[in-house]
């Protein structure tokens, strides 16, 4: 420690926590003037749904390189690479580094940013991203392309709701998957009861008979051919 300068070092295993988090690293500088914490990598924070548990392992581990935290305003930034994974959902998120703020509770990844979703075998590319973390959302405006068991996805922005088992692409919506093409202003699916809702001069185009359906909207389930007019 030293006062002259208000900075204390630490280098053995040092932690540093708050009500639903803990960030563990290799050495850490706080700054008392400007209550800034700056660490060295590896970098390891974990992150509990709500209220941090010392006997429950975190919902979430993101591990990333050097970085900053500054414990007054919540800023946060960390250099890549950056790997998230949720082990409950077995999701893996990949970026190549972060921004974000704890008290606000979000965490900007930044492009190329990669999510794979094991259970659904898929791949999602995407640009930009924000993970409002407390609320189990992501939300990005730019282009995004996923690769899914049973068909492939494009559009404009995305907003994902990890309680509600949803995501709405919210322009230029394009969904392929065998013998069907979908394309829309909005669409929303949910990966659990597979329903789909499309808005917006739809189109479905079917390779049986070459048969094509436009409607200003469209209800269903992918991979039923129960897609219907409403």
């Amino acid at each position: 420690w030293t006062p002259a300068r208000s900075v204390m070092a630490i280098d053995q295993n040092p932690e540093a926590l708050d009500r639903d988090s803990r960030l563990l690293v290799r050495h850490l500088t706080f700054h008392q003037d400007r209550e800034t914490l700056d660490f060295l990598g590896p970098t390891q924070l974990q992150r509990w749904h709500q209220t941090r548990q010392a006997k429950k392992p975190p919902q979430t581990v993101v591990r990333t390189g050097d970085g900053s935290w500054n414990l007054q305003s919540g800023t946060l930034e960390a250099a890549g690479p950056v790997t998230a994974v949720q082990a409950e959902e077995g999701r893996t998120l990949k970026a190549s580094r972060l921004v974000g703020n704890t008290d606000r509770k979000y965490i900007d990844l930044i492009a190329p940013v990669r999510l794979t979703l094991p259970v659904q075998e898929g791949v999602v590319k995407a640009g930009d991203t924000r993970w409002r973390y407390a609320d189990q959302q992501f939300t990005s405006d730019v282009p995004f392309r996923a690769s899914l068991k049973r068909g492939e996805a494009t559009g404009l922005g995305f907003r994902v709701n990890q309680a509600t088992s949803t995501v709405i692409v919210p322009s230029n919506c394009r969904l392929k998957q065998p013998g069907e093409q979908l394309e829309a202003r909005r669409c929303s699916w949910n990966w659990v009861d597979e329903t789909i809702i499309a808005d917006g001069n739809v189109e479905l185009r079917r390779s049986e008979l070459d048969q094509v359906t436009k409607a200003e909207r469209l209800e269903g389930r992918t991979g039923k051919n129960t897609v219907a007019n409403t």
